[in-house]
């Protein structure tokens, strides 16, 4: 805070005691920068979960001057707070400088509903349609559904997994592995019908609205 610049004169507030911050005429109050000398110098005295008013204040002052490490702290923190309500949300997507919050809390929830359209998908294995000529429909429903559970459900929650639900798919070999034994008409048709009620659109129209959403408050910042 203080490299930001100074103007004219060289004396600089809150360099030395002779110099202190004028609060009262930075339009600063009292409780605001106090709440910012707690996160600078005794965080573990907080007592979680620390009152919205705690993080506002400390969200204000990082960003006028400029404390980033301040700044992640509160981003960090505000998405699982219990009162950050919608209209906290607004408020802040009303200042530009507190952009960076709004987005990174929309994004949280972005990844949180993606990943739990991954667990539904991965623990609900679509229904098999037995062609006509299937001679054990209950053993091809077996097969089905530990290629399901054993191979694509776990490819899909795999930590390291950067592939959409729809490309593991797509990447499926049917001539190996379990589904080699599954008849193939039984097969065909399942994929078919997956294709055609394409339940991966789900994950493509969260990140669109999450996307819509941001760029509607970045609109309005302007």
């Amino acid at each position: 805070m203080f490299e930001l610049p100074q103007g004219s004169s060289s004396a600089v507030d809150g360099q030395d005691d002779d110099h202190p911050i004028d609060l009262d005429k930075s339009g600063i109050q009292n409780a605001e920068f106090c709440h910012l000398l707690v996160f600078l110098y005794d965080q573990d005295e907080v007592v979680a979960p620390a009152p919205m008013e705690y993080f506002l204040s400390i969200l204000k002052l990082s960003v006028l001057w400029r404390i980033p490490t301040a700044v992640k702290y509160v981003t960090n923190q505000l998405p699982t707070h219990p009162d950050f309500t919608p209209a906290i949300q607004i408020q802040l997507s009303r200042c530009r400088a507190h952009m960076g919050v709004v987005a990174f809390y929309k994004l949280v929830q972005l990844k949180s509903t993606i990943t739990e359209f991954k667990a539904a998908l991965a623990f609900n294995p679509p229904d098999v349609h037995h062609s006509f000529s299937c001679i054990d429909e209950n053993i091809c429903s077996r097969l089905w559904e530990s290629f399901w559970w054993g191979g694509y459900a776990k490819q899909l929650l795999h930590p390291d997994n950067t592939k959409p639900p729809a490309a593991i798919l797509l990447e499926v070999d049917a001539s190996k592995g379990i589904l080699s034994h599954m008849p193939p008409a039984c097969l065909q048709n399942t994929m078919d019908a997956i294709w055609e009620d394409n339940p991966f659109n789900h994950e493509q129209e969260q990140i669109e609205e999450a996307s819509r959403a941001i760029s509607e408050w970045m609109a309005a910042l302007y």
